[in-house]
């Protein structure tokens, strides 16, 4: 800091007479000299939550410029169908940002390995999962890599948050939702499959955002292609694996169509296996 005293002592008479004034002065030049903190080092009060929050956000993949990853706090909010049969279906799958909301209130771990399809072949890779599945995903893309169980904790989470009664369809139910009256469609909504699903030779190799496609008559998007639908029934009578419906980016036609059906062991965790839920009245 520069000494100050050479000025002071060069002031003329009159000020000098006057001690508590130059005092006054030399304070001020002192506090004119003491650095200022920039503003980009300045860190706003967001409350006792902000810490929680940003560490949150690190755990979870961010979306680009085009739709930025935002995590609700609020209560969560699934747009549902109301079905002929009473029940309503997902108008989409669950979706990256929903399954992200539940993460980050909850403190979950869906896994560190998932299966992963490289080249026409199947292995579980470590290190994939819900949030680094091998291909970009945004907040609207279908979450994948989540097993029976992770679909288990995400509906008992919401149940509580919503007070309402989420859970899986069961297969006759996801069956019944996607012909949408009898319609007789090749696939959900059309024999058309472009027209409604993502599959091998439109998809990319990737999943893609919820509701590109073209719905079908009960306004369901995606239930042919995009990604494989967990439903809760027990395959061949065996509850360690379960129905899959609809079919998956990677398959060929003949493998999205509406009465194909497949199944998983129940621990297991795909980059094409998702889910959607019903809500009983």
């Amino acid at each position: 800091m520069p000494c100050l005293l050479p000025a002071v002592l060069h002031f003329n008479a009159k000020i000098m007479k006057n001690f508590s004034s130059i005092i006054h002065l030399f304070v001020l030049a002192v506090l004119s000299l003491s650095p200022v903190t920039p503003a980009y080092a300045q860190i706003a009060d967001n409350g006792p939550e902000a810490p929680k929050q940003a560490e949150a956000k690190s755990k979870i993949p961010q979306e680009s410029a085009a739709g930025a990853l935002s995590i609700s706090t609020s209560e969560p909010k699934i747009e549902m169908v109301k079905l002929p049969s009473g029940i309503s279906m997902g108008k989409y799958e669950v979706t990256v940002s929903q399954f992200a909301q539940f993460v980050s209130e909850t403190g979950y771990s869906a896994g560190s390995s998932c299966w992963i399809y490289i080249s026409g072949e199947w292995t579980e890779q470590n290190g994939r999962n819900w949030q680094n599945t091998g291909f970009n995903q945004d907040g609207n893309h279908p979450v994948v890599c989540v097993n029976y169980s992770d679909v288990q904790a995400y509906i008992s989470w919401l149940n509580k948050q919503t007070g309402k009664h989420y859970r899986l369809p069961n297969e006759d139910e996801w069956y019944s939702a996607c012909q949408a009256s009898s319609d007789g469609s090749e696939y959900c909504g059309s024999n058309n499959i472009d027209a409604v699903a993502w599959y091998d030779e439109n998809s990319g190799a990737t999943t893609h955002p919820v509701g590109r496609k073209q719905p079908n008559a009960y306004g369901l998007y995606d239930m042919s292609g995009n990604v494989w639908e967990w439903t809760s029934s027990c395959y061949e009578s065996d509850c360690s694996r379960r129905v899959d419906r609809g079919g998956s980016w990677y398959l060929k036609p003949t493998s999205v169509r509406a009465d194909h059906r497949g199944w998983d062991d129940v621990s297991n965790r795909h980059v094409s296996l998702g889910f959607r839920l019903v809500q009983d009245p």
